[in-house]
């Protein structure tokens, strides 16, 4: 689904909004915001919103309108008619990238997702989520009032990435978003009951990478590096783990080994290379297991808290 400019918009907008690092922010919001584009068509959201995860494991190269017409020629996407949700993923798979669908999920279940780094797409209701004016929200409310809020007489029409959560106020968490229809959907954030609302018409339907987004596991990475080098009595040098981010965030093979990125070890200072050897192996063995660790560490600790609040009561 396209979006009319005659609505008024009413979330926070644009990216350089979140600050990966804090713990007040579930996922990579502000890495992904850079592979966020607007769709070409009125209805090629899901090749778009799929382009926007595969694009970060090294297929940048490709413009989403290419993925548009990648997504036809398979016969996933039709021209004025959308894709169907079966078809979701299907793209990822062609590009080698492993994923899962979850056809009736929790937001327990998607906070999981996004804890361990996952990309992450579902399916909502537009006019559910967009803020339209009070005459859609009428709307809305009639059909609430009608029983017709539902995934057989209201189905979901849009297809957008979940990039993380803003916890840092637990009464009101965010749902963060990467949304192709929309002209400011480039880290959009939504109160959590409006996301859910939305996200009901699809069934709560969602389809996730099985492994994380390389910013997310090279996020990880460089908090453990300046971790280790505490731990070990040296200062936090910065340059080092910055230089191991950018090893696993810029190649195509994001998460494989060392060697294989293209990083200049021997090129360092001899003080730092001292550090920087051993770090490199540390770096191979947990690439795969600390983005996991570390997101379900703080799912669980703030995640919970802001869906225990009082505050919030959505009825699953």
């Amino acid at each position: 689904m396209d979006y009319d400019e005659d609505m008024d918009m009413d979330f926070n907008l644009g990216a350089n909004l979140y600050d990966d690092a804090s713990p007040d922010i579930l996922g990579c919001p502000n890495a992904q915001a850079d592979f966020w584009d607007l769709q070409e068509f009125a209805d090629n959201c899901e090749p778009t919103a799929e382009s926007f995860i595969i694009r970060q494991f090294g297929f940048d190269d490709i413009s989403p309108t290419d993925f548009a017409y990648i997504s036809q020629a398979n016969g996933w996407y039709t021209p004025g008619g959308g894709t169907s949700p079966d078809f979701i993923g299907e793209m990822m798979d062609l590009f080698g990238i492993d994923n899962h669908t979850n056809a009736n999920a929790s937001i327990q279940d998607l906070a999981s997702e996004i804890a361990q780094g996952h990309g992450v797409i579902v399916g909502i209701r537009a006019e559910q989520l967009w803020d339209q004016g009070p005459l859609q929200d009428l709307l809305n409310w009639v059909e609430a009032q009608f029983g017709l809020d539902n995934p057989n007489d209201s189905p979901a029409n849009h297809a957008i990435c979940v990039t993380g959560f803003d916890l840092s106020d637990p009464d009101n968490p965010q749902v963060i978003v990467n949304d192709p229809g929309h002209p400011d959907g480039q880290g959009a954030a939504y109160p959590l009951d409006r996301f859910m609302d939305a996200w009901e018409n699809s069934s709560f339907m969602l389809t996730a990478t099985d492994n994380p987004l390389p910013a997310f596991t090279a996020m990880n990475i460089q908090g453990y590096v300046n971790q280790w080098l505490a731990d070990n009595g040296f200062d936090s040098y910065d340059s080092t783990s910055t230089g191991v981010a950018e090893m696993y965030s810029s190649q195509e093979t994001a998460l494989g080994v060392a060697a294989d990125s293209g990083f200049d070890w021997n090129g360092l200072s001899d003080s730092v290379h001292d550090i920087a050897t051993p770090l490199k192996q540390i770096c191979q063995d947990v690439a795969g297991v600390i983005a996991g660790v570390a997101g379900v560490v703080i799912s669980a600790n703030l995640l919970s808290n802001a869906l225990s609040s009082d505050d919030f009561a959505y009825d699953l």
